[in-house]
C-alpha cells in the first residue's frame, strides 16, 4: 500500500498513540524533576583542566594558590597530586590561609600515594566563610615524616598573578587545578553549579512541554494547523511515499516462564555459596518461600494489570533483578547511593514498561524463552560451589591444617587428678587485633603504656613476634598451639575458589583449638568472649559463649546457639522469617538502601559488627566484671581494635558525619584530628591503652588467686595497611611463671611453655620460626 503526503489529511488521529506518549513523556519529566529534590554534593567552582603540574614540592616546602574572590562556603576542594614513585606515601598538610598574619583557618591531613600521574584527592574541612575583602589561600605543605615530593596538578599558564607560589616562589605554571565541592538540594546545584543537574531541569521541563504538546487536544489543534499546510506543500511532497506492512500477527502460543521465580532463587543460592562459613542451608527454606510467595503476588497483580501472562512475567523479572542485585552493586556499609538515581530513573522506568507491555505478548513471550534459559544457568555456579563445601569441607574434628597437632592422650586427662582446683588459676587469653610493639617498624613509641603494664607486674617481650601476618593464620596457630601445614599458609579469605578445603581446614581447627580441648579436658570453665570476626565469635569447646548487641551482652551455650555450625535443625529455626538468614540477605536486596541496618556481619539479632565501636565499649565493659565469675576459668577475648577503622580518638571520643540525605554515620578520625598523637591509629592505641589498664586492674582485684594473663596480639600493623610480624605480647604469670617465656618467643609457642611449667604436659617447644602469609 502506497502511502502519499496528500493522503494525510484522510488519517484519523491515533489518540491511543499520542495518549502512550504523553504518558511517557510525562512519567520521565516527573522522574527528573523527583531526581533534584534529595540533596547532593555538586561542583560550585572550578579551574580549567590540568595541563601541567607544579612540583617538585620537596618535604618541608610547600605550594601556595589564591582562591577566587566571592568563592562562598568551602568545606571540600578537590586537586590532584601524586607522589614520588619507590619512596612511600607524601604526606601533606593542607591548610586555608587568610588575612594579613596569614592565620590558618582550616587544616586537613592527606597521603599522596605515589603515581606518574596525579591523582583526585578531596581536602575535607569544617565549613569556612571567608571574610570579604582578605584573600583565601590554598596552602600545600608536604611534611618531612617520608622524604618524598609531590607534585601537584595545575591548569595552562595565562593571566596576571593567576599561577600558584611554589616554595613562596612565583612560577610559570597556570593556578592549581582545583573544584570547590558544595552539598545541596538538586534544584540548588541545577542553579549554581552541575551542568548534569541542570541538565535534568532542562530535561525535566523539555518532556513536561512535550507531553503536554503530545496530549490529544493538543496534538488535534496542531494536526489541523499541519494539514493546512501539507495542503500547500502537496506538489512538492507528491514524490514522497511510504511503504507501510500490516502488523505480524502476536503470537498466541503457550509457554512456561519461570526465570521471575529462578532470579530470587539465584540470588539467594548466591548469598548462601558466598555465606557458608555464617549461614547454614535450612536456615533459607522459609525466608526464601516467603520472598518466592511476593514474587508470585507480584506477578499475579501485575497480570491482572497487564492483561498478559509474557507481559508481566518480563517485569516481573526485571523488578526482581534490580531489587535482587541492588546491595551487591552498593555493597559496602559506607556506601549511600544517591537516591536521585531511584527516583529518576525508576519512577520513568517502571511506569513506561506497564504502559509498553500492557496487553502485549510477542516480544515479552520471546524474550522470555530466553530468560528461562539464561536463568537456569545461572543457577550452575551456586549449586556446585554449595555441593562442594557440603562435599569437601572437612569434619570438625579434622586437623588437617595443623602441621603438629597436639593429640589430647592419657597424659594430658590424668593431669585432673593431680591438681587442687583451688589451686588452677583462671587464665585469659585477650587478643588485640593488629596491635604493634613498641619501637616496632612503625616508629610507634609505646613505652609508657608497657611502664604501667611492668609496674603491674607482667612482662613484657621486647623482640615479640607472630609466626604469620594473617589473622585467621596467627589466631589458629597460636589457639592449636602448632604450625599449619604449607598449603594452610595462607588468609582463610585467599584463594576461596581453589582451596576451600584448606580454608575449611583452618575455620575447623579454629573453632574446635586445642586449647580449649585441654582446659575443658582439666576441669576449667571456657568462656569464649565473641569478636563478631567470623573466625573467633564463637567456639565448639566453650561452656560460655558471649556476644554483643543492641540490647547488651548476650550469653549463650554453644549447643543452645550453635553460631556458626551444626546449626541445629528445629522447627523453631525453620520457620522463623526473620532468622539471620533473612536479616543478612535483605542487607544485598533493595531493602538496603530503605534501612541501612550498620551490621551487615551480625550473627545474631542485633549483634554489633566487629568494627563497630559499641562492640568494643560493651566487651571493655563485660572483661571488667568477667572476674567475678567462678573459677577455674580460661577466658579467650578477641577484640578487633586497635585495627582500623579508627573510630576512637586516645579521649575515647566516637565521630558522626550526615549523609546526603540528613542520616547520621559513624566517621573515621582523619590523622590531622589530634597533632598531640601524629596519626588517628596512635590515638586509638592510646585509648585502648587506658581501658587495657582498666581490665587488667579489675581482673586483678577479683580474685585472691593471682590469674594467669596473657596479652598477645594476633599480628603487627603498619599505619600504610601492611601487616608485620611485631606485636605486643605482655605476660603476667604467678608463682615463677615468668621464667617459662623468653624474649623472641613466637605466638606458637606461648601456651605450649605456660601449660608446661604450671600443668607439665611435656608439649614441648616447637622451633621460632616466621612465616610470610601468602595474604601479607
Amino acid at each position: 500500500m502506497q502511502l502519499r503526503l496528500s493522503d494525510l489529511e484522510a488519517i484519523p488521529l491515533p489518540d491511543s498513540r499520542l495518549r502512550l506518549a504523553s504518558a511517557l513523556l510525562a512519567l520521565v519529566s516527573l522522574g527528573l524533576l523527583l531526581s533534584l529534590l534529595p540533596r547532593t554534593s555538586f561542583i560550585a567552582r572550578s579551574a580549567d583542566d590540568i595541563v601541567d603540574v607544579v612540583g617538585p614540592v620537596w618535604p618541608e616546602h610547600s605550594v601556595e594558590q589564591v582562591l577566587d574572590d566571592g568563592i562562598g562556603a568551602v568545606s571540600e576542594i578537590r586537586i590532584w597530586g601524586a607522589a614520588g614513585v619507590g619512596r612511600g606515601e607524601a604526606p601533606v598538610v593542607a591548610a586555608l590561609v587568610q588575612g594579613p598574619d596569614r592565620e590558618v583557618v582550616r587544616q586537613h591531613r592527606v597521603a599522596i600515594k605515589p603515581s606518574h600521574l596525579p591523582q583526585a584527592y578531596v581536602l575535607e574541612f569544617p565549613p569556612y566563610y571567608p571574610v570579604p575583602g582578605e584573600a583565601l589561600i590554598l596552602q600545600l605543605w608536604v611534611s618531612d615524616e617520608r622524604r618524598n615530593h609531590a607534585i601537584f596538578g595545575a591548569t595552562a599558564a595565562g593571566g596576571e598573578g593567576g599561577g600558584p607560589t611554589l616554595n613562596l616562589d612565583a612560577t610559570e605554571q597556570g593556578p592549581l587545578a582545583y573544584e570547590l565541592i558544595w552539598r545541596g538540594d538538586g534544584w540548588r546545584a541545577a542553579l549554581e553549579g552541575s551542568w548534569l543537574d541542570r541538565l535534568r531541569l532542562a530535561g525535566g521541563i523539555a518532556a513536561g512541554l512535550l507531553a503536554l504538546l503530545l496530549s490529544p487536544p493538543v496534538a488535534r489543534r496542531l494536526s489541523r494547523a499541519f494539514r493546512q499546510i501539507a495542503g500547500r506543500l502537496r506538489p512538492v511532497g507528491a514524490w514522497l511515499s511510504v511503504t507501510s506492512r500490516p502488523a505480524a500477527p502476536e503470537s498466541r502460543r503457550r509457554a512456561i516462564y519461570v526465570y521471575p521465580w529462578l532470579i530470587p532463587v539465584f540470588a539467594i543460592l548466591h548469598y548462601l555459596s558466598s555465606n557458608l562459613f555464617l549461614l547454614k542451608a535450612h536456615e533459607a527454606i522459609v525466608p526464601g518461600a516467603v520472598i518466592l510467595a511476593g514474587v508470585t503476588g507480584v506477578f499475579l497483580g501485575l497480570r491482572v494489570l497487564l492483561k498478559s501472562a509474557a507481559s508481566a512475567a518480563l517485569l516481573t523479572g526485571l523488578l526482581g533483578m534490580g531489587f535482587f542485585s541492588y546491595g551487591h552493586i552498593f555493597v559496602g556499609p559506607e556506601d549511600h547511593p544517591d537516591s536521585r538515581f531511584l527516583l529518576g530513573l525508576g519512577v520513568p522506568v517502571i511506569g513506561a514498561l506497564v504502559l509498553v507491555l500492557r496487553g502485549r505478548s510477542a516480544f515479552p513471550h520471546a524474550i522470555g524463552r530466553v530468560l528461562n534459559y539464561a536463568s537456569c544457568l545461572l543457577l550452575v555456579a551456586p549449586l556446585y560451589q554449595i555441593g562442594l563445601v557440603l562435599f569437601a569441607a572437612p569434619d570438625a574434628q579434622d586437623v588437617g591444617a595443623l602441621k603438629d597437632p597436639i593429640v589430647i592422650d592419657e597424659r594430658i586427662t590424668e593431669v585432673t587428678g593431680r591438681i587442687d582446683p583451688s589451686e588452677m588459676p583462671d587464665i585469659y587469653y585477650i587478643i588485640p587485633d593488629a596491635y604493634p610493639r613498641s619501637g616496632s617498624p612503625a616508629s610507634f613509641d609505646n613505652s609508657e603504656f608497657v611502664g604501667e603494664l611492668e609496674d603491674r607486674g607482667f612482662y613484657v617481650d621486647p623482640q615479640a613476634t607472630s609466626n604469620y601476618t594473617s589473622t585467621p593464620s596467627s589466631t589458629t596457630s597460636s589457639l592449636n598451639m602448632s604450625y599449619l601445614t604449607d598449603k594452610s599458609n595462607r588468609s582463610a579469605t585467599a584463594n576461596w575458589w581453589s582451596s576451600i578445603t584448606d580454608i575449611y581446614q583452618i575455620y575447623y581447627a579454629s573453632l574446635d583449638h586445642a586449647l580449649g580441648k585441654i582446659l575443658t579436658n582439666i576441669g576449667y570453665e571456657y568462656i569464649h568472649v565473641s569478636s563478631g570476626w567470623f573466625m573467633t565469635t564463637t567456639n565448639r569447646n566453650a561452656d560460655l559463649v558471649v556476644d554483643f548487641t543492641s540490647s547488651g551482652p548476650i550469653e549463650s551455650r554453644y549447643r543452645e546457639t550453635d553460631l556458626i555450625t551444626h546449626y541445629p535443625y528445629t522447627i523453631g529455626n525453620a520457620i522463623n522469617v526473620s532468622n539471620r538468614f533473612m536479616r543478612h540477605f535483605l542487607q544485598t536486596t533493595l531493602v538496603k538502601h530503605i534501612d541501612r541496618d550498620p551490621c551487615l556481619n551480625c550473627i545474631v539479632s542485633g549483634s554489633f559488627s566487629s568494627e563497630h565501636p559499641h562492640r568494643a565499649l560493651q566487651w571493655i565493659e563485660y572483661m571488667k566484671e568477667i572476674g567475678n565469675r567462678d573459677s577455674p576459668k580460661l577466658v579467650v577475648a578477641h577484640l578487633v581494635k586497635p585495627h582500623f577503622p579508627y573510630y576512637f580518638d586516645r579521649y575515647g571520643n566516637t565521630s558522626y558525619t550526615t549523609r546526603s540525605d540528613g542520616e547520621l554515620e559513624l566517621r573515621e578520625w582523619s590523622d590531622d584530628h589530634d597533632p598531640s598523637v601524629g596519626r588517628a591509629f596512635y590515638g586509638q592505641v592510646a585509648w585502648l591503652n587506658s581501658e587495657l589498664l582498666d581490665v587488667i586492674d579489675a581482673i586483678l582485684d577479683s580474685t585472691e588467686t593471682p590469674p594467669m594473663i596473657v596479652i598477645m596480639s594476633d599480628h603487627g600493623y603498619l599505619p600504610e595497611l601492611i601487616n608485620t610480624h611485631d606485636i605486643l605480647a605482655a605476660y603476667y604469670l604467678p608463682k615463677g611463671g615468668r621464667s617459662a617465656v623468653y624474649s623472641g618467643i613466637t605466638s606458637v609457642n606461648v601456651f605450649r611453655v605456660i601449660l608446661d611449667y604450671y600443668f607439665d604436659f611435656g608439649l614441648g617447644r616447637l622451633d621460632d620460626r616466621l612465616v610470610v602469609d601468602e595474604s601479607g
